[in-house]
């Protein structure tokens, strides 16, 4: 599935009735993207604890995956790479633990 038509297809499913397709579709055709949206709300002031939670989930479960094209995919989308965001929120041994993960790729 060429990205073109796979971004286009996603602006489509924008609505909140179609928010959980959307992120299914996204998972499966452009995973990469899907998580560097995880990581990003989780890592935004005011998110509520089971996204927090995503950050976690996200870095551990992808570090020996596909770290490296999710740290591609959030900087090409929010123009800040993954560990400055990381440097900047997070915060001692967990922040270290982090950022460790992210090395790894």
């Amino acid at each position: 599935l060429p990205i073109s038509l796979l971004y286009h297809f996603l602006q489509d499913l924008q609505s909140d009735l179609n928010s959980s397709l959307r992120d299914v579709v996204l998972c499966l055709c452009a995973p990469e993207i899907y998580f560097s949206e995880a990581l990003d709300a989780a890592l935004k002031k005011g998110a509520d604890e089971f996204t927090q939670q995503a950050l976690t989930r996200v870095i551990v479960c992808q570090a020996d995956v596909n770290m490296k094209e999710i740290k591609d995919a959030y900087h090409q989308r929010y123009g800040v790479q993954l560990s400055q965001k990381i440097e900047e929120t997070a915060q001692g041994n967990y922040k270290d633990l982090l950022l460790t993960l992210l090395a790894r790729d």
